[in-house]
């Protein structure tokens, strides 16, 4: 019923249904006050969905974000079912705010749309609508998200090994040369399921690139500032680790320990932390123990806030992972790469090849 109401009330909907074209000139980051009410293209009707593009027929709302609204749609043009990201920028915000919305919805699209493979999500297109909206279309996944299957118990191990072994086969490709990518928001609610039930991961919204413009820090290692480009250096010169420049974001239960400043081993006041891809291996870490024992390893029921404050992922990780106590359903060799991946100093961690290849996941 609340996503209804959401579908009725949707700007891209509503009460008057209408077909509009993609925006012209200057391209994402163009940024001007928003046309009033549509670009001068748009036509209406009263008895058809709206119709982006020209070729994307939208059918019903899929869910919604504090800025975003994600649709069912139909491509017209390849005859097939996608999914249609449609991102709107607030009147209310500043332009600063608008263009750093903008800069950060690039570069998330010029990292996703190079990525094919079976357990990623596909990126088909991206256009504008408007000065203040843009729509990026996605491979479809008619499945439910982990999350929502997580929300019936934990799963078998067997199925849980499987979904877990389809999740580390997309981070070792996203990782490896000459992609070298982090995803840094691997969790449940992006992992989702087509309808054979393959599992996908999604939203690269805060992914980081390994390589690109790269700048050494004091210490040696190599940090990458902003956004980056595609790298021509050999992958043997490329940084084992970079600069982590967005502290704070994320979602908390997932990151390991390197992610937090102020707490664990990151005193306060120290330079930003150097992470790898072996953030992602924790997350895979906490998301394998999620699926087998229904909770989180690690600071489960707390709040984000309590998180931060508290330091209370570094705190309860430093003491090693405790299983339930009525775990002897669940075979050494799952705890093990339990243990593996979530190791508390990035040193101890395996790197996401050799987690890929853990004897748990082979057998």
């Amino acid at each position: 019923m609340r996503r209804q109401r959401y579908e009725e009330a949707s700007r891209f909907l509503g009460s008057g249904t209408r077909s509009i074209g993609g925006g012209g000139g200057g391209g994402l980051a163009a940024i001007q006050p928003l046309p009033a009410p549509f670009p001068a293209h748009a036509t209406w009707t009263a008895s058809q969905p709206a119709m982006l593009n020209g070729r994307y027929l939208l059918l019903s709302l899929i869910g919604k974000g504090e800025f975003s609204e994600v649709w069912h749609a139909v491509d017209l043009k390849e005859n097939r079912e996608v999914a249609c990201k449609l991102h709107q920028l607030s009147n209310l915000w500043k332009e600063e705010r608008k263009a750093s919305y903008v800069k950060h919805a690039i570069r998330e699209v010029n990292i996703h749309k190079r990525l094919r493979h079976a357990n990623v999500v596909a990126h088909l297109d991206v256009f504008e609508i408007d000065a203040d909206s843009f729509c990026t279309i996605l491979e479809l996944c008619k499945g439910p998200d982990l999350e929502h299957v997580l929300r019936a118990g934990p799963l078998p191990e067997r199925v849980a090994k499987s979904v877990v072994r389809q999740v580390m086969s997309a981070l070792r490709y996203v990782s490896a040369p000459p992609r070298r990518i982090i995803h840094y928001d691997l969790k449940p609610a992006n992992v989702l399921f087509d309808e054979a039930g393959t599992a996908k991961i999604s939203d690269f919204g805060l992914s980081k690139e390994m390589d690109g413009d790269v700048a050494p820090t004091a210490n040696g290692i190599v940090s990458v500032p902003g956004t980056s480009s595609l790298s021509t250096f050999a992958a043997s010169a490329m940084p084992s680790r970079i600069e982590l420049t967005s502290v704070g974001v994320g979602t908390y239960w997932y990151l390991p320990p390197e992610c937090f400043p102020g707490t664990g081993e990151l005193a306060a006041g120290t330079a930003p932390p150097q992470i790898s891809s072996k953030v992602d291996v924790w997350s895979a870490g906490v998301l394998t123990y999620q699926a087998l024992f229904g909770e989180r390893p690690f600071a489960h029921g707390q709040s984000q806030e309590t998180i931060l404050r508290e330091g209370s992922i570094a705190a309860e990780a430093r003491k090693g992972v405790q299983f339930p106590p009525k775990s002897g359903h669940i075979s050494e060799h799952a705890k093990e790469f339990i243990r593996r991946c979530l190791s508390y100093h990035q040193e101890d961690r395996p790197d996401v090849a050799t987690a890929a290849d853990d004897p748990w996941l082979r057998a």
